[in-house]
């Protein structure tokens, strides 16, 4: 017969088998090659490597890059791709909050580290900065789920019933000589931010609403890895 103590260490271990794959999910920050937006146009440079904070990326860096020959980057402002189609979910005024958010926080953080100039020139690289996919999920999306900036809420349910949701969010950006235009460097990443809380008010009452406040820890994650590889690869200013 099974005693108290044997069915509470059983349970435990069931629970502990189910959130597993959950808890993977969460922690994974590679975008699949199905989920690539376009935005690069060529992907096949791309290899999977750690970033500073050890979380694995798609990224290819060239030794023009790292030659010592570069010490200014010129920042293109970012952009949402495809074009974002809000729905529901969220509204066009947070995706512009989102968008403009990421933008001053890399100008903001890269300049910390390097000079940030508005024209091309000798020494000069060129920032391309796309976000590219953004969803409130829990288990990994399929393919087919995989909209770019849709910005949607999946009903997914786990076997313990219905789990919160976290925003999560991809990025591709592009380093460019910005004279010849010869790439020079990409990454590809994804993040998971907050929970995504329900709405209180209005005619979406009780659904799911991406916010800026989702996505922050995100983007200022972002940021901050972006300005420690331009202070690692440009000269000092």
């Amino acid at each position: 017969m099974m005693t108290s103590l044997t069915r509470t260490l059983t349970v435990f271990a069931v629970a502990i088998a189910i959130a597993m794959p959950f808890a993977a999910n969460a922690s994974d920050t590679l975008v699949k090659k199905e989920q690539y937006s376009g935005f690069l146009k060529d992907y096949s440079q791309l290899k999977e490597e750690k970033d500073a904070k050890g979380d694995k990326v798609m990224r290819y860096i060239s030794p023009k890059l790292t030659s010592g020959k570069y010490s200014k980057v010129m920042i293109d402002r970012v952009e949402f791709y495809p074009a974002p189609h809000p729905d529901k979910n969220v509204d066009s005024a947070t995706l512009d909050q989102i968008r403009d958010y990421f933008d001053q926080a890399l100008r903001q953080k890269i300049g910390e580290k390097t000079t940030v100039v508005d024209q091309a020139g000798p020494g000069v690289v060129r920032m391309r900065v796309a976000l590219t996919a953004v969803a409130a999920e829990t288990a990994a999306l399929k393919a087919y789920q995989y909209i770019p900036i849709a910005l949607i809420v999946q009903g997914v349910k786990g076997a313990a019933g219905a789990r919160a949701k976290n925003a999560e969010l991809c990025t591709e950006l592009e380093v460019l000589d910005s004279q010849s235009g010869e790439r020079i460097g990409a990454v590809v990443k994804k993040g998971t931010g907050t929970e995504v809380k329900k709405v209180k008010e209005g005619e979406d009452k009780g659904e799911k609403m991406v916010a800026l406040d989702n996505v922050k820890p995100i983007l200022d994650n972002w940021a901050q890895l972006a300005a420690d590889f331009a202070g690692k690869n440009l000269r000092p200013r």
